[in-house]
């Protein structure tokens, strides 16, 4: 007894159809820009911006400041770790929950005034 797969061929059809579709918008609207950003500049492009001495000043202040906020960011870290957890001062437990409220924002991220 031969089994097919699908009843009918019109079904067979609409389905080759449907993926024919589907496939040829993923490769149009997703696919192809995609390729584009990636080939549009040239590597000259690139090592032109880098030999711009705007840009180069640019990329040191970047780097500085980056350095800067990890660095501090780190210090104070430290330095509120230390106090809450081998330390003895007033209102620890209240730190420690001051300590949590990053984890929880505001307002949504998704919410309609988050992204104005």
């Amino acid at each position: 007894m031969k089994r097919t797969f699908f009843r009918s061929k019109s079904f067979e059809v609409s389905l080759v159809a449907a993926i024919v579709i589907i496939v040829a918008s993923l490769l149009i609207f997703v696919i192809y820009p995609i390729v584009e950003v990636f080939l549009f500049p040239k590597a000259g492009d690139f090592l032109a911006v880098l030999k711009n001495p705007r840009y180069m000043k640019t990329l040191q202040n970047r780097r500085f400041m980056m350095i800067l906020s990890t660095l501090s960011a780190t210090f104070l870290g430290f330095v509120f770790a230390y106090t809450v957890t081998r330390t003895d001062v007033p209102g620890r437990k209240a730190f420690k929950l001051i300590s949590l409220l990053p984890l929880f924002p505001s307002r949504p991220s998704w919410s309609p005034s988050a992204i104005s």
